[in-house]
């Protein structure tokens, strides 16, 4: 009865390994980054990213991240989903405000620079792929002005909302 049971827990704790080194394996060939985008290269399917640091609160301007990109990555905007050949294609991405009021699309991959998204990130061999990007406001330490009135929030229009960079690209 003992061996019975000692084999049957073998067995219990033999699985569970195996299933703990798979979800760890899992885990690190996939990743998410907080950033906005800072340029896509058409030709070689790149793109750079400007990684948001949470605990700087800042954009890390100077650690510029260049990743690959598929005809299949899919990109969420506001109510709008499409994939990055349609968009390359030439599809705009419907916008909109926080209130659902649309708002100047976006279009073309000037158009997307320094749009904050999620990027969901998978390694492909020796490539890292973005294979989502979710639409961000703003990332958590973030902040923008606003005003509270008697009956209603206001919050000022802060230029287009996006990231800026000083290269002119």
């Amino acid at each position: 009865m003992t061996t019975k049971l000692l084999v049957a827990f073998l067995i219990i704790a033999v699985r569970f390994t195996g299933f703990s080194q798979e979800s760890t394996t899992n885990q690190t060939a996939k990743s998410e980054l907080n950033g906005a985008v800072y340029s896509i290269d058409v030709t070689n399917k790149t793109i750079q990213v400007c990684p948001w640091d949470q605990t700087a609160k800042t954009f890390r301007r100077d650690s510029i991240r260049v990743f690959t990109w598929k005809d299949e990555t899919v990109i969420v905007w506001a109510h709008d989903t499409l994939t990055m050949g349609q968009f390359i294609a030439g599809k705009q991405l419907n916008d909109a405000d926080m209130f659902g009021h649309p708002r100047k699309p976006i279009e073309g991959t000037a158009g997307i620079r320094g749009v904050r998204f999620t990027f969901q990130l998978e390694q492909d061999g020796s490539k890292t792929v973005v294979r989502r990007m979710s639409g961000a406001l703003l990332f958590a330490g973030e902040s923008i002005a606003g005003q509270v009135g008697s009956r209603s929030v206001s919050i000022p229009s802060s230029g287009d909302g996006k990231v800026h960079f000083d290269d002119n690209k």
